[in-house]
């Protein structure tokens, strides 16, 4: 099968079906974390979106963006990295929302109050969500789609929940709830790869990796995607102030595990439960992974044409 593109160019690649018994424990993507009433209503058919299954990067992504876009506006953008080290530290499923961020990436789960000049973003803000099946029946929507290896992902969701001390994991315990969850996960991802190949020039797939989180391509390509223009040394720096963000962080000791760092093999839950993972979601986590990284081969290739 090939990915068509909105051009008369095909990227060859292999696209195998994942087995329906992988994904039946999943909830179904409509249910999983919707977007509010509200905030639905007020959604434009051609807004653009970062989405990730929870812990995925789309957090990682907001703060760069926002530091972006500060830089553009000649504002100092450490305001960004102070008011998102203070949320950090707080034990809540719902922090207090990073001024800083909250007007040009506004989060679906947030109110929203616009802060700062989106004229370099494209005038629009960029709505992150963790709801991915809302936002693709919107006929204009541009999805930059952040996914990550399952097990880490989901590992690092279970510790997000119960530091929050959050319901979904009283009594319950790491591995039972990874492998649980991980049907929620390959059917979101699922729901991506399935729609990149109906609409490419609607999404784009972007890897998170644990060792780098996000490496310079990747950014780039990821707002070119959402027609953010940024010269290559303003995103040079803007990834040096976030791993310096990220230093910063976990030099604080207050997480059971590091954060923006996939930590391999994993340690926090049992072979057994990683291997059931990884049965369930290995050729859906492959799959994205081939597509993801022959748009970004497609968009460089553009970029240097």
């Amino acid at each position: 099968m090939t990915l068509q593109r909105g051009t008369d160019s095909t990227i060859a690649i292999e696209t195998p079906r994942p087995d329906p018994k992988m994904i039946a424990v999943a909830e179904t993507t409509t249910q999983f974390m919707p977007i509010p009433e509200k905030v639905y209503a007020v959604l434009r058919n051609d807004d653009r979106f970062l989405v990730s299954y929870p812990r995925s990067g789309s957090r990682w992504m907001r703060i760069i963006i926002a530091d972006l876009m500060h830089c553009r506006e000649g504002i100092d953008s450490s305001v960004v990295y102070e008011q998102q080290l203070e949320i950090e530290m707080e034990a809540s499923i719902c922090p207090s929302p990073n001024m800083g961020t909250r007007g040009v990436v506004p989060c679906v789960y947030e109110d929203y109050a616009p802060t700062a000049d989106l004229s370099h973003a494209g005038g629009q803000p960029i709505w992150r969500s963790h709801n991915l099946s809302q936002i693709i029946t919107r006929s204009k929507t541009r999805i930059v789609y952040l996914f990550r290896s399952p097990i880490f992902a989901l590992v690092s969701y279970y510790y997000y929940l119960q530091r929050a001390k959050h319901e979904a994991v009283r009594d319950v315990d790491i591995n039972e709830f990874c492998t649980n969850r991980a049907g929620d996960w390959a059917r979101q991802v699922t729901d991506a790869t399935d729609f990149c190949r109906a609409a490419p020039d609607r999404i784009l797939l972007v890897q998170y990796r644990g060792d780098a989180v996000f490496d310079r391509q990747q950014v780039r390509a990821m707002l070119s995607f959402l027609s953010v223009d940024c010269q290559w040394r303003m995103i040079d720096d803007a990834i040096g102030r976030f791993h310096t963000f990220l230093q910063r962080l976990n030099s604080a000791g207050a997480f059971a595990c590091r954060r923006g760092i996939d930590e391999d093999p994993p340690r926090h839950i049992t072979r057994r439960a990683a291997k059931q993972i990884m049965r369930y979601t290995q050729t859906i986590f492959d799959q994205a992974v081939q597509i993801g990284n022959a748009q970004l081969r497609e968009r460089r290739a553009e970029s240097h044409g």
